[in-house]
């Protein structure tokens, strides 16, 4: 098509338009074509867009679920700081009541300590006594010994004096035991003229020994014959033992101070 346009002044402008129906035909297709291009990239955009949605519905759920979670955790952690702060009170009590406990303690044991103190003292002071005593104790022993060993020769002295006064008149004490059997120890400051009666087997000793360097003489007068056991080294004048015969028989001795017994024999049928 041509198109000629006169214009005033005397201008002549041509325009030639040539359009086939192909062309009209390919141009109509062209645009169908990006017709559908757009709407495939719409529908494209579309599925994106529902994918984003759905992206973003699924990302809303489980951020609604990380918020539960959350919230369950910080309640969670709300009721564990609470306990915690109940242990804390607690633990402030208890260590209030240890702190009480550890004075108590403290003061207990200064006095404690002071008490030991008071009877280490007091140990001292009965350590002291005591060794007082001990040595107290001792010098009374001293002492009760030299008594002992004083009234010992103060007795032989008498003894001795009682014997020369019986011999310067030719008497002797006579002393009476009784019915004797078993140990029996005769003591002869009492008397050196000896009267018993045996009712069984009889063991002798004597004490009251003369003094250092003298004999004491004395004489043993029996009723019945039993067996007589003598001090262990006595001495027999006849080589034995006496064998006394007859209900009343009489056994003359003598003695020294260190005890030293001798048996001169025995007088029989003293009753006949």
């Amino acid at each position: 098509m041509i198109t000629i346009t006169v214009h005033t002044g005397g201008t002549l402008t041509i325009n030639l338009v040539s359009l086939s129906a192909a062309n009209q035909a390919v141009q109509a297709r062209n645009e169908a074509q990006t017709a559908a291009q757009t709407a495939e990239t719409a529908e494209t955009n579309a599925a994106n867009s529902a994918s984003a949605a759905s992206i973003s519905e699924t990302n809303a759920q489980t951020s609604a679920n990380a918020a539960a979670s959350s919230e369950t955790a910080a309640a969670t952690s709300a009721s564990n700081a609470s306990d915690s702060a109940d242990a804390a009170a607690t633990s402030e009590a208890n260590a209030a009541s240890s702190a009480s406990a550890a004075s108590t303690s403290a003061t207990n044991a200064a006095a404690s300590a002071s008490a030991a103190s008071t009877s280490e003292t007091n140990a001292a002071n009965s350590a002291s006594a005591a060794a007082t005593s001990e040595t107290n104790a001792a010098n009374s022993a001293s002492a009760a010994s030299t008594s002992e060993t004083n009234a010992a020769t103060s007795a032989s002295e008498a003894l001795d004096a009682q014997q020369a006064a019986e011999a310067a008149i030719g008497l002797s004490t006579v002393q009476n035991l009784g019915s004797i059997s078993g140990a029996n120890a005769i003591d002869l400051s009492n008397g050196t003229q000896i009267l018993a009666t045996l009712t069984g087997a009889t063991t002798f000793s004597f004490t009251g020994l003369p003094s250092a360097g003298k004999e004491l003489a004395f004489s043993l007068r029996l009723t019945n014959v039993e067996t007589i056991t003598w001090p262990a080294g006595t001495k027999f004048a006849n080589g034995a033992a006496p064998s006394p015969t007859g209900t009343l028989y009489e056994i003359p001795c003598s003695i020294d101070s260190g005890g030293n017994l001798i048996v001169y024999g025995v007088v029989n049928d003293l009753a006949t």
